[in-house]
């Protein structure tokens, strides 16, 4: 070691970069002592605070590694690399810090590109498969930029396939910076993965927000990914799975924002499709669906929009409102279904919307007793 670390931010960040550390064993060994403190004492083999149990892993062999690793540290160094690749370590400490009432909130955050889209705001994750459908795409970049054109944050993983388009979607919507979008990714910010959103990479750290608790030089580690997952929720107000099949990362999220007290909504999908095999299990167990980009921002606080002017067709929230109005989708339902049944696929002829959606606004009305569904026929009362 060259040097005294001078920072509490870098101090952690010191810490963080040491062999197998992740967000458990930073907490624990930081064990409530500022970290410069926390990184001296392990430079003379010792652990600051009181840390109570070790985490599952922590061995007498691996607290001798970390105080090995530790000792050949170079405070000075590692400050010019956050200098040089545009890197902001973050901490409880620092203004406008987003985890203060976090369950898990990360030790350290490091953070390229806009710091301001951390301000309290109106935000919301999108997330879901990798292995997406071409629809699930569209819809992910339709509801990024929506979204993003309603006032809202949009957050995610910068993963390829949902995420991705997502994050594209909401820097579509202004050439404005900064872009409101937040990237959470789990390695860190000189190390792009995957390399295809190389150019999407390049650009939310300009014009948005990239985030990661894994310090500068962290590879691709599978264990990483789903523990970013928590940040991505607890970032947000609401959460919406696009498109997840049975098992995966973005139902891994709805965990998380449940867990947290923070809505989880969800985009219906084909019962054919085993991308949305999961999203569509989340509708069944009563997650809100989202049929538009107002049906979320409606859920944040943001819809009707405050400006002049009418919304564009089909934009409204396919949610009954708290006065107790319904969507232009559930009236035309009702007005056509007024004269007495009416088969589901003459509705989807005569609505125009695709079957996922017209069955969502329909098992949304027979819970409101307007209608009644009798295997495909629709009854009006």
């Amino acid at each position: 070691m060259t040097g005294p670390v001078a920072t509490d931010a870098l101090a952690r960040s010191l810490l963080a970069s040491l062999h197998g550390m992740g967000p458990a064993r930073l907490a624990w060994l930081l064990g409530g002592a500022p970290a410069p403190e926390a990184f001296d004492a392990l430079c003379r083999g010792r652990i600051a605070g009181d840390p109570g149990p070790a985490p599952p892993g922590v061995t007498p062999a691996l607290v001798e590694r970390w105080t090995s690793d530790a000792r050949k540290l170079s405070p000075p160094a590692a400050a010019d690399a956050l200098d040089r690749h545009g890197v902001t370590a973050l901490t409880p400490a620092s203004p406008g810090w987003p985890f203060a009432d976090d369950p898990d909130p990360p030790a350290v955050l490091f953070a390229r590109g806009h710091l301001e889209l951390l301000a309290p705001a109106p935000r919301a994750a999108l997330v879901g498969t990798r292995r997406c459908s071409a629809v699930g795409r569209q819809v992910a970049y339709q509801l990024g930029r929506g979204l993003a054109e309603g006032g809202a944050v949009v957050v995610s993983g910068l993963a390829s396939g949902i995420d991705g388009a997502a994050h594209a979607g909401a820097l579509a919507a202004t050439a404005a910076d900064p872009a409101p979008t937040v990237a959470v990714v789990g390695t860190g910010l000189d190390q792009v993965y995957p390399a295809v959103n190389r150019g999407l990479w390049a650009e939310m750290g300009e014009r948005g927000l990239l985030l990661s608790e894994s310090p500068l030089g962290t590879r691709p580690e599978p264990w990483r990914f789903p523990a970013r997952n928590r940040l991505i929720a607890g970032l947000c107000a609401v959460t919406v799975v696009v498109e997840s099949h049975s098992r995966g990362g973005a139902l891994l999220t709805a965990n998380e924002a449940a867990d947290r007290g923070t809505t989880v909504m969800a985009v219906p999908g084909a019962i054919t499709s085993s991308a949305s095999a999961g999203s569509n299990q989340l509708l069944a167990d009563g997650c809100p669906p989202v049929c538009s980009a107002a049906d979320i921002l409606h859920q944040l606080g943001l819809w009707p929009p405050s400006g002049i002017g009418a919304p564009e067709p089909g934009a409204e929230p396919c949610v009954a409102t708290e006065g107790g109005d319904i969507g232009p989708l559930a009236r035309l339902i009702l007005q056509e279904a007024s004269a007495g049944s009416i088969h589901v696929d003459r509705l989807v002829t005569v609505t125009g919307r695709a079957v996922p959606e017209v069955m969502a606004e329909l098992q949304r009305l027979q819970a409101q007793g307007l209608i009644r569904l009798d295997g495909s026929t629709v009854l009006c009362g």
